[in-house]
């Protein structure tokens, strides 16, 4: 959830892969409008859309680090991805 907080605050790279407009639609479209209003089970779609490509990291995304946000999305997404087939 903090890796989606601050995506979503940032949004550089909404025009990659379709995972990042659908994360944030997810946000938006909450009961909150905020990260709190999205069910935990509703990022999977958010995985699944995710190519692993690494242009966000690489290009896009100004918190990889060594910024002290420390963001690595398609790491997360990988581990999301390697826990959801054990």
């Amino acid at each position: 959830r903090r890796v989606a907080d601050v995506c979503h605050g940032c949004r550089r790279c909404f025009n990659l892969c379709n995972s990042f407009p659908k994360l944030f639609q997810l946000i938006d479209q909450s009961s909150t409008g905020e990260l709190d209003g999205v069910p935990s089970k509703d990022f999977k779609a958010v995985a699944d859309d995710c190519t692993l490509c690494d242009m966000c990291f690489l290009t896009k995304c100004p918190y990889v680090p060594p910024h002290p946000f420390n963001l690595d999305f398609p790491h997360l997404m990988l581990r999301h991805k390697a826990a959801e087939s054990k």
